[in-house]
């Protein structure tokens, strides 16, 4: 007796999970992941206003750090270095910028919801896998991209401020204590 009650709850069970795996393939479930995904990608574009930000105030970091730098100083080791952790420094904002204006431009022509894709469309279930996948591949990559610029952002920022705390040994002598 006990068996066969066992086994009508397993006979149960499965028949729940298969229920259970047949809503996540819905239409309305693709449908939820692929808004979810549009939400996420929204996401990742209100975040750029960050890095945006950070390259701002590190121009207008470099203007006054190069008021100080006395740059026929190149010889002196100090100076070099200084010199040489600028560089650095622009080269991975530089790099960062590149990164941001892919992404950008990923987030512009990455248009995954295009009339032309409901058209192609098999079923309705088809166009939001389609869309869904789409996107979500777009997602990441844009994700991976922001990542990535604002390591790089960090990276100059790091470097910047190394140049920064030099700046003390290299006025030494010139008289500027600043100003």
């Amino acid at each position: 007796m006990q068996e066969h009650h066992d086994a009508k709850e397993s006979q149960e069970d499965k028949h729940h999970d298969e229920g259970h795996a047949g809503r996540l393939i819905s239409t309305d479930s693709l449908k939820s992941l692929y808004l979810a995904e549009r939400s996420r990608r929204s996401n990742v574009q209100s975040l750029l206003s960050v890095p945006v930000s950070i390259i701002s105030f590190s121009i207008f970091g470099f203007v006054s750090f190069a008021q100080y730098l006395d740059v026929s100083r190149w010889r002196e080791p100090v100076t070099m270095v200084m010199i040489s952790l600028c560089l650095a420094s622009l080269a991975a904002m530089f790099m960062a910028m590149a990164r941001l204006v892919k992404l950008d431009r990923r987030l512009v022509l990455d248009d995954f919801d295009r009339i032309e894709a409901v058209r192609e469309a098999q079923s309705e279930i088809d166009y939001f896998h389609r869309a869904y996948d789409e996107a979500l591949a777009s997602n990441v990559d844009a994700e991976r991209d922001r990542s990535k610029a604002f390591v790089l952002l960090i990276v100059a920022l790091v470097l910047f401020l190394l140049a920064v705390f030099l700046m003390p040994v290299h006025l030494i002598g010139t008289g500027v204590n600043g100003r």
